[in-house]
């Protein structure tokens, strides 16, 4: 009699999209506190902290250039203003790290009347809150093909050296990319990367209508990648969509699958989101004075990147092909000896 060890070993890669999971748990969007400084009166943007641990910095869409430190509680460590740089129409920031450096991108980029040839994006090293002010590093100046366009949502790619833009009133939204370091600087194209059609369209109605409710629901406000790379949110008027990546895909592969929509309630106008350190939690914000600050749970939609099931059994006989005498084990036999004169006679 032999026996073996049988070691079966599954292997579980990147889950699925969020919309093939069961849809019984919805991520939960709690207040929890509200900004406390009347300089944050109207806050267009949020990215989190690189430099310190449950801050995040925040920009008004006007007003002097200035980066703003805050905390969950809504509490303000500092106003940081940058060298050289003008608030047009501020719209995002972004927060990734290069080469071991923390930066910030502020975006430069809305255009509600489609006005501006060119539009511009700063990035600077991520200061200490209670630095008084920071220079550009470098700066992005660019032009949509096709003419102008408002926009108010990016995000770094940080693996593949690319800032992705995403349009607010076409419909569908437009994605955009351009160079995170480029080579020169001149003024760039920005490379259209087609349109987001998973984002919910609005109605004919809805789009009539608009100007009368205020109800712009279907625009797209913000964006903001996990740190890891793995998933990515979608800020409207009215939601939050997460979309998950698969491998090293491109974006634009990870955004053509339909993402799970999670509602804001009775938050409207929503304007601004990062995801934390973690990419478990997300926070945002709407755009008015002592706005509130509300967590997003993302733990119940990120899904397990890799798992191993390590399955043993102990087996007798499973592979042995003799007949042992006093053993039953002539369910273990290879066909041809269960069909001997022997074992029939048996």
């Amino acid at each position: 009699m032999r026996r073996w060890l049988l070691i079966l070993v599954f292997f579980t890669g990147c889950g699925g999209s969020a919309e093939e999971t069961d849809g019984t748990a919805r991520p939960a969007i709690e207040i929890v506190s509200s900004i406390d400084s009347k300089r944050l009166d109207e806050i267009s943007g949020l990215a989190r902290s690189h430099r310190r641990e449950g801050v995040f910095w925040a920009i008004n869409d006007d007003g002097p250039a200035e980066i703003h430190a805050i905390d969950l509680d809504g509490k303000k460590h500092g106003s940081v203003r940058i060298r050289d740089a003008s608030n047009r129409d501020w719209e995002d920031l972004a927060s990734f790290e290069l080469d071991g450096v923390p930066y910030l991108v502020v975006a430069d980029i809305g255009d509600n009347m489609a006005e501006y040839k060119t539009r511009r994006l700063y990035i600077v090293k991520e200061p200490k809150p209670d630095k008084k002010r920071v220079k550009i590093a470098w700066q992005i100046k660019f032009r949509y093909p096709g003419g102008p366009r408002d926009a108010e949502a990016i995000a770094v790619d940080v693996e593949n050296e690319r800032i992705l833009l995403l349009s607010k009133r076409d419909i569908p939204a437009m994605l955009y990319e351009l160079p995170l370091r480029p080579e020169s600087g001149k003024t760039l194209e920005a490379r259209r990367i087609g349109p987001l059609t998973t984002l919910p369209r609005p109605a004919k109605s809805d789009v009539q209508n608009a100007m009368f409710t205020k109800d712009w629901h279907w625009q797209p406000t913000a964006m903001d990648f996990a740190p890891d790379g793995r998933s990515a949110v979608i800020l409207t008027n009215a939601g939050v969509y997460f979309f998950e990546r698969r491998g090293r895909e491109r974006w634009a592969d990870a955004f053509a699958r339909a993402p799970l929509g999670i509602g804001l309630g009775r938050l409207r106008n929503a304007e601004s989101i990062a995801i934390s350190g973690s990419g478990d939690w997300a926070l945002l914000t709407i755009e008015q004075r002592h706005a509130p600050l509300a967590r997003v749970d993302l733990s119940g939609v990120v899904a397990p990147r890799h798992a191993v099931t390590i399955m043993t059994f102990n087996v007798e006989n499973l592979f042995d092909n003799a007949d042992d005498p006093g053993k039953d084990d002539k369910a273990y036999l290879p066909i041809e000896a269960k069909q001997s004169a022997e074992h029939i006679a048996e």
